[in-house]
């Protein structure tokens, strides 16, 4: 029914993952003690500064059973984003599931700070040093100890990454300074509405950006801090809403969004899946550092694609008054670029000088009338890019969709 609040608003990815694989008709309470085509693993890998975060590995019980479980893909969520991103939209529209459902070995990041990744080997969640960071320390250190946690586990030298948003912007700065042997270990890199510099951006949070100054000395006198946590009460009040607001004929769909994803992104509620609403605005936003928030603002203000400006620190982090830049001509690594006329925060422009420093562009998209948010979550996202990356892959990829892989899982 159409009031009807669908499960996955309730549930943990886990479990998202193991309830889209099974029949509608089982009660809830035999879901999880039958067997369905996905299953779900749980990954723990620490990073060498200390940060413990989890990974989810998707696959179908089908290529598993037949040891055809192909090649990894690692798919990277955005800012203020959690894996649930792309086990949203269902068996049939999700990401995650249709490229396990071609035998293709999933894996779903989460990068440190969100609802899945809040632990330390020393530090607690609520310690203020555990906040201190921001993409940069993704790029650096979350990038690396994922990947190479998903070959170990899978057993290929290398993989495919896809990455949302935030997600691009961590892989481009790790690759503009790993070294050549880590970047053989990316076999090819989907950016989907990539970020780099900030340039052109049209959402309202430029208007933050002037805020910056007074975050930063806020931080630096009370220390790192947590912002937009998702919690179970935080999701329980979502479910009640959605709820509320859909018997009140008063109050339409659109006026259901997340105003702090609206602010950030821009919110089409027309672009994306009307019965998973619910679901999007449950597990997003799932918590971030305020640094990682100030250094998108100096992102922002600074018009380059920099390092964290430590202001009088910088000579003691970076033997140089100003923060270094991110050289793009140094990423060698096969980059196929998504980017969408209405995105509000990976402008058109900025993509194309993105284009013109990356040396190995192999193929380029511009989806006219995308959003931001289309690209996780919306109606178009199956049919015209999911179809697209699994095209690609299964172009390039060493063995064939449906075949026997040599290596087992």
């Amino acid at each position: 029914m159409e009031n009807d609040i669908p499960l996955e608003a309730t549930l943990d990815v886990p479990d998202i993952v193991r309830y889209n694989g099974f029949s509608l008709g089982l009660r809830f309470t035999d879901l999880f003690k039958a067997t369905g085509p996905e299953s779900c693993e749980e990954l723990t890998v620490t990073t060498i500064d200390g940060f413990i975060l989890q990974v989810f590995r998707v696959r179908d019980l089908d290529h598993m059973t037949n040891k055809t479980v192909r090649e990894p893909v690692l798919l990277q969520h955005g800012l203020l984003g959690c894996a649930s991103h792309w086990v949203s939209n269902g068996p049939h529209d999700s990401l995650a599931f249709i490229l396990a459902k071609d035998g293709l070995d999933v894996y779903l990041a989460n990068s440190r700070g969100n609802k899945y990744s809040r632990n330390h080997v020393s530090l607690k969640h609520n310690d203020q040093e555990f906040w201190r960071w921001s993409w940069q320390e993704k790029a650096k250190y979350d990038v690396p100890a994922t990947v190479d946690a998903v070959l170990k586990t899978s057993n290929h030298p290398n993989l495919f990454y896809v990455g949302h948003s935030q997600g691009t912007l961590i892989m481009f700065a790790y690759l503009s300074e790993a070294p050549r042997e880590e970047r053989r270990k990316i076999r090819s890199f989907f950016a989907l509405a990539p970020i780099t510099r900030l340039k052109h951006l049209t959402s309202p949070i430029k208007h933050l950006a002037g805020l910056a100054d007074i975050a930063e000395t806020g931080q630096s006198l009370i220390g790192g801090q947590e912002v937009l946590p998702n919690t179970k009460i935080g999701r329980w009040l979502n479910t009640q809403m959605h709820k509320m607001l859909r018997k009140t004929p008063l109050i339409t769909i659109e006026d259901q969004a997340n105003s702090f994803m609206g602010l950030i992104t821009g919110f089409n509620p027309s672009h994306y899946f009307r019965k998973y609403l619910p679901v999007y605005t449950a597990h997003t936003p799932s918590g971030t550092s305020l640094q990682n928030l100030i250094h998108f603002c100096q992102l922002i203000k600074s018009q380059r694609m920099q390092k964290y400006d430590h202001k009088a620190a910088n000579i003691n982090n970076y033997l140089s008054e100003s923060p270094p830049v991110f050289d793009l001509t140094e990423v060698h690594v096969p980059v196929i670029l998504y980017y969408a006329s209405d995105d509000n925060l990976s402008d058109v422009e900025d993509v194309n000088w993105a284009s013109s420093q990356l040396p190995n562009v192999v193929e380029e998209h511009l989806l006219d009338g995308w959003d931001h948010l289309d690209f996780i979550w919306g109606t178009r996202a199956p049919a015209y890019l999911y179809s697209e990356i699994l095209s690609f892959i299964n172009s390039v990829s060493s063995t064939p969709a449906h075949s026997k892989s040599s290596t087992e899982c």
